[in-house]
């Protein structure tokens, strides 16, 4: 009963502590360095920055998300069983919406890889474009349209807003709109032949469409460390919500760092982390009001929105600071 105690009511505490810890000490970077000669370079510089960051940043993801799939892939392999990683036990709403995300999901994953491998290379570019087509498909017909809005509209939106899969419906559609909507931009930019901008909504794309695969990570990380703690009497059936904490963070610092070498912090990349933000700051409102009441979960959500903002004004002022120094120089 101790663990189930730690894990279910400190787990987001410490976890909102550790993030406020990062918040501060990223607002005092950028008031420390924001006038630091490193971050100017040239604009071939920043377009190997840039192709070297995503590249290495979404190979991570997509192990990543291998990881996360792979159980419930194997499972569905071996016993021809949709398993269910939040309620552990064979998935009860299996339909032709949810057999068509697993199936386009599971090509678009497998090409994602060859996505990746092939963008910088000028002898693979047919390849790459052919094999991008697939890919934006599979991941906004696969994910979004039909795990996202259409499996979702079904069966978590069945008993309207007071179901008890609503909120979670609600997430779910949101998650499918930054797929096709980072994914269909990306196109648009390809077309276009603005690289730049095509690789920061390809990165997006990767941002949202892995969401779901780092979910599940951490649902079989957080099982393994802790098995029964997360069933409905010990979370009052919040269970996938404690495990979206964790996941929230770990994308949010991901896109950050990612895109922060590659000297891509512009308002494509923070609109889209934003949105992952707020969705942590909700779930973790969402779990501590239930264990320890409204006040301590207002003055948490409180606390972390006003340190989201206080490092989105100090990099926009830092990126001001850069901007007009840049141009001085140039």
């Amino acid at each position: 009963m101790t663990n189930t105690g730690f894990f279910v009511r400190e787990f987001p505490l410490v976890l909102a502590v550790i993030t406020w810890t990062c918040l501060v000490l990223a607002i005092w970077f950028l008031l420390k360095h924001k006038n630091a000669s490193w971050i100017f370079s040239s604009q071939s510089e920043k377009d190997r920055r840039q192709t070297v960051a995503y590249k290495r940043g979404g190979l991570l993801l997509l192990l990543m998300g291998a990881a996360g799939f792979a159980p419930s892939l194997y499972i569905i392999l071996t016993t021809g069983v949709v398993w269910s990683v939040n309620q552990q036990k064979p998935h009860i709403d299996v339909d032709a919406a949810l057999w068509i995300h697993i199936v386009l999901t599971s090509i678009w994953l497998c090409l994602v890889g060859i996505q990746l491998l092939t963008g910088d290379k000028t002898s693979r570019r047919k390849t790459h474009r052919i094999n991008g087509r697939v890919v934006a498909f599979t991941a906004i017909v696969g994910t979004a349209l039909a795990g996202g809005w259409v499996w979702t509209f079904i069966h978590d939106f069945s008993e309207g807003v007071d179901g008890p899969f609503f909120q979670a419906g609600i997430y779910t559609w949101i998650m499918g709109f930054g797929v096709a909507i980072n994914t269909t931009l990306a196109v648009v930019y390809a077309r276009n032949r603005n690289f730049l901008l095509h690789k920061d909504y390809a990165l997006m794309m990767l941002f949202w469409t892995f969401d779901p695969a780092v979910h599940r990570l951490w649902m079989w990380l957080m099982r393994l460390a802790c098995w029964d703690c997360w069933e409905p009497q010990y979370t009052a059936g919040l269970g996938t919500v404690f495990a979206k904490l964790p996941a929230n963070l770990f994308l949010v610092a991901w896109a950050l760092i990612m895109c922060a070498y590659a000297g891509r912090l512009n308002k494509i990349i923070v609109a889209n982390v934003a949105v992952q933000y707020l969705f942590w700051v909700r779930g973790t409102y969402r779990v501590v009001v239930v264990s320890m009441g409204t006040v301590y979960a207002a003055s948490i959500a409180g606390i972390s929105l006003a340190l989201g903002l206080a490092l989105l004004l100090t990099g926009q002022h830092a990126s001001k600071k850069i901007a007009s120094r840049f141009s001085n120089k140039v």
